[in-house]
């Protein structure tokens, strides 16, 4: 009897430390997610993740512990990242305002932690974290929309280009749809995937997010070949056909958007952005115009003004910002990631997120989102295990 009182309360024991666990990472994940939040001293905005940022920095020489062989395609691409950044700091003097690098370096701490969490807890406990975060992450930007139905409904009587909300991500409303369709990558393995997708692809389709709506398409696809049937491709052709219908019948503006690539502003504005950039590249130091200055160097170039903060295509940044040997350390770790990740033979959750956010950053994001970098240390970390299940994937 007394043996049977001690195996359940160490159950329960082991219950409680695995449900601290998760409450924990998930909170991480939602605070690097709500960046809507931020706190303005001096004209610098602080948000939640730079403060765990900062409490890492102190706690980092305790707590961490960290082979640097393992990491070694990360810190290069880190190293060189602030090495350029320094170099062109002082060799391109009109192009030297922007903080990215900062953001670059809380990015880096958070990553570190991602890193730690991956090493400590359990894979399975990540990813329930993960997606326990996920549907808070949704529910609360679905509270969000059925209390500004009125402007939703204004929208929709007269649509241009997205609807004007409050956004939870920040950035916009392409980031905020983005970020909840990548989010589905966590339900990749749970009968909840196909809900939480169509979901997140019902809030890009009213946001008008063309970026967010492929990326779903692409995340449909790689869910129906992991299965690996012949229905597969009949299966895809008839999501296809069903989500242009949907696009049309719940915002048909989502699905004209689509049809005026090239002659709306959006769109407009990339292509004069990325051809600005094939002639900044051409006058470019061979080092990169520094971390964030892209954007700077094509507007000086072209003596154009663009009201954006970074040239929506992340390769193309990078080369801009970190010259050709930051492109080639960039390509060099996305293919370390690649390799490492099984999205298509065992529905790897974190692998597929991360290249979703590769697939994304085609076309936007500007490299230096904690969120990201969070998960990226997770990823890492967990493809460094020996054992666990993450060691069978």
């Amino acid at each position: 009897m007394i043996d049977g009182d001690r195996t359940k309360m160490f159950l329960r024991m082991s219950l409680n430390k695995h449900t601290f666990h998760v409450i924990f990472i998930a909170f991480i994940f939602f605070l690097l997610s709500v960046q809507a939040f931020s706190i303005n001293f001096y004209s610098i905005s602080i948000k939640p993740f730079h403060i765990f940022a900062m409490i890492l920095l102190i706690v980092s020489p305790v707590v961490m512990r960290i082979n640097i062989s393992k990491w070694l395609p990360l810190f290069a691409f880190f190293f060189y990242l602030f090495s350029s950044s320094i170099i062109s700091l002082v060799t391109t003097k009109p192009f030297t305002h922007s903080l990215l690098i900062l953001n670059y370096f809380f990015a880096f701490l958070v990553c570190i932690l991602g890193g730690q969490i991956g090493r400590i807890f359990k894979y399975e406990s990540i990813v329930l974290a993960l997606r326990m975060a996920s549907g808070l992450l949704l529910l609360a930007t679905l509270i969000k929309i059925l209390f500004s139905w009125q402007d939703i409904y204004e929208y929709l009587q007269d649509p241009y280009a997205h609807p004007e909300l409050f956004w939870l991500y920040g950035g916009g409303p392409n980031l905020e749809a983005t970020w909840l369709v990548m989010n589905a990558a966590f339900f990749r393995r749970s009968k909840f995937f196909w809900s939480f997708w169509f979901l997140s692809l019902a809030i890009s389709v009213l946001y008008a997010s063309r970026a967010a709506i492929l990326l779903g398409i692409v995340l449909a696809l790689l869910e129906l070949i992991s299965e690996r049937r012949w229905r597969t491709f009949v299966a895809f052709f008839c999501m296809i056909l069903l989500s242009g219908i949907f696009v049309y019948l719940v915002n048909p503006h989502s699905f004209e958007r689509f049809m005026q690539i090239g002659q709306e502003t959006g769109s407009v504005t990339r292509l004069e952005m990325w051809s600005g950039a094939i002639t900044a590249i051409q006058q470019m130091p061979i080092t990169g115009f520094g971390a964030g200055n892209a954007i700077t160097a094509i507007e000086w170039i072209t003596n154009k003004d663009f009201l954006e903060d970074n040239v929506h295509n992340y390769f193309l940044q990078v080369l801009l910002d970190f010259g050709p040997l930051g492109l080639l350390i960039w390509l060099c770790f996305v293919s370390f990631v690649l390799r490492r990740s099984h999205i298509l033979t065992k529905k790897d959750e974190i692998g597929t997120y991360i290249v979703l956010y590769f697939v994304a950053s085609l076309v936007q994001f500007r490299g230096a989102e904690p969120l990201f970098w969070f998960v990226m240390g997770i990823f890492i970390s967990s493809r460094n295990k020996k054992v666990g299940r993450m060691g069978d994937v």
